[in-house]
């Protein structure tokens, strides 16, 4: 467990650590910030600073916007400044904040949905082996076996992540996101609130995850947001799984979760309750791998077979 030095309270009340030189402050309250993103015109800055290959002056700005008005622009170019954007000597450019207010726009998390019917994949149901494919549900996209229904990943996606690639691509577009966000809350960031996330072994994992017996569950301590995967899927990216892979001629890293058959079977096994030991084996080209994870899910043994 990581040490921290506030309590969950005081950095969800914005108060920043009580120790050392640094502090996190509120720039500008919420309700404000949302409130200069509901203008027509600020959103057309947005968009003609983000498409700039660099920082663009007063009129080169104005005329990428298209505003006609030109004391309407400025008046909604400094509501904009210090926040979304940014005045250099070179011009105006966006801020970090900017290019996530129009990726989000891009991204289309808030403003577009996904349509369309499943979309198979040449890969079997390890259960029942019956034709995998994706499906997609508004915002929650799942690779699922349609007769089990046995979900292998079921993760909210924005659409826009999808409209660059043809549509039977859909599903390792799927795929590849949500192994990324895994990663990210494994890491101990929290992809929805950015605070900081905790994991530890569920032995009962129950619901919606009882095809396994084993599992890992992700909470922040911020938000209190929870992502579950299983003990086999969770180690998909440590250092001794990839390279023991890769020496057997298998790139996990760019490998479908499904056609890694170890990765998506109940192959764990409860080795000790107190304290609490779990087994998970890897399986490459004939030769295994075995790894011991804690209670926090943390690998601390691991041995070839």
């Amino acid at each position: 467990m990581t040490d921290r030095s506030t309590p969950p309270d005081a950095t969800a009340r914005g108060e920043g650590p009580t120790t050392g030189d640094g502090a996190i402050v509120e720039q500008i309250s919420a309700d404000e910030a949302f409130e200069l993103l509901g203008n027509e015109t600020r959103l057309d800055i947005l968009r003609a600073l983000f498409d700039a290959d660099g920082p663009l002056s007063f009129s080169a700005l104005h005329d990428a916007a298209g505003t006609r008005d030109s004391g309407r622009f400025n008046y909604h170019l400094e509501k904009l400044l210090a926040v979304f954007v940014r005045k250099t000597d070179e011009g105006y450019e966006l801020t970090m904040e900017g290019k996530d207010a129009v990726g989000s726009i891009l991204g289309g998390p808030y403003t577009k949905t996904v349509e369309a019917d499943p979309v198979p994949i040449d890969a079997e149901c390890t259960v029942c082996g019956a034709t995998l494919a994706g499906v997609f549900e508004e915002d929650l996209v799942s690779v699922t076996c349609q007769d089990c229904d046995r979900d292998l990943i079921s993760f909210a996606i924005p659409p826009g992540a999808f409209e660059e690639y043809r549509r039977e691509e859909w599903p390792f577009v799927a795929e590849r996101w949500t192994r990324r966000q895994f990663e990210t809350v494994q890491q101990g960031i929290c992809t929805v609130c950015y605070g900081q996330t905790e994991r530890r072994l569920d032995t009962d994992p129950g619901g919606l995850h009882d095809a396994f017996d084993i599992g890992v569950q992700y909470t922040c301590e911020r938000c209190g947001e929870e992502m579950f995967a299983n003990v086999e899927a969770s180690v998909i990216r440590h250092p001794a799984v990839v390279a023991f892979c890769y020496e057997r001629g298998v790139d996990v890293t760019d490998t479908p979760l499904w056609e890694l058959d170890w990765a998506v079977q109940p192959n764990a096994t409860l080795v000790s309750t107190d304290p609490l030991r779990v087994d998970v084996p890897i399986e490459c080209a004939g030769d295994r791998l075995v790894l011991t994870l804690d209670e926090q899910a943390a690998v601390i043994t691991e041995r070839r077979e």
